[in-house]
């Protein structure tokens, strides 16, 4: 059990690790329902997250390259839990 508990901790870890790359790269928080966070890293992957305004749930969405184009479109990306896009 102790040692399922310690594989559980570095996995999560390893996704925290896995983020500290990304720098805050945009805040987009005049929309009414969402506010938005867009990070990159240095060789261009990056991810955008959404937080509800009235709910506090962040949902994600992530890809490799033309952050600038995907930030523009940020309102009709699909956006989805972190396990899912992490």
């Amino acid at each position: 059990m102790m040692i399922f508990g310690w594989v559980v901790i570095n996995k999560e870890k390893e996704k925290k690790d896995m983020l500290e790359e990304y720098k805050l790269y945009c805040i987009d928080d005049s929309d009414v329902n969402y506010s938005y966070f867009g990070y990159e890293s240095d060789n261009g992957n990056w991810y955008i997250k959404r937080m509800s305004n009235t709910t506090n749930i962040i949902l994600y969405v992530r890809g490799d390259y033309n952050l600038n184009t995907s930030w523009n479109n940020r309102v009709s990306l699909e956006y989805k839990n972190y396990s899912e896009v992490f």
